[in-house]
């Protein structure tokens, strides 16, 4: 049986998406600038993405998070009985 260490984590804003990205860099060992050669982005782009300080666009942002490896996902929200 496949080991899987994956895991589902959830973020509400740029902030949170900037420390996921910076977490899983640090954690595959890359430091900012080999990550961002990497990404095919300037070191300033990445790091205001992982600071959440910089505006970025999506396009941008998800080809950072697919060169890291991170898959991102959409989960729409329920909609309750009371808001139909």
């Amino acid at each position: 049986m496949k080991n899987d260490s994956r895991m589902m984590v959830s973020f509400a804003d740029e902030r949170q998406f900037g420390q996921i990205i910076r977490a899983h860099r640090k954690h595959m060992g890359l430091r900012i600038d080999d990550a961002a050669l990497l990404c095919g982005v300037s070191v300033a782009l990445l790091s205001g993405l992982e600071n959440g300080s910089r505006p970025v666009g999506l396009p941008k942002a998800l080809r950072v998070a697919q060169q890291l490896g991170i898959a991102l996902f959409a989960d729409p929200k329920k909609v309750s009985d009371e808001n139909a």
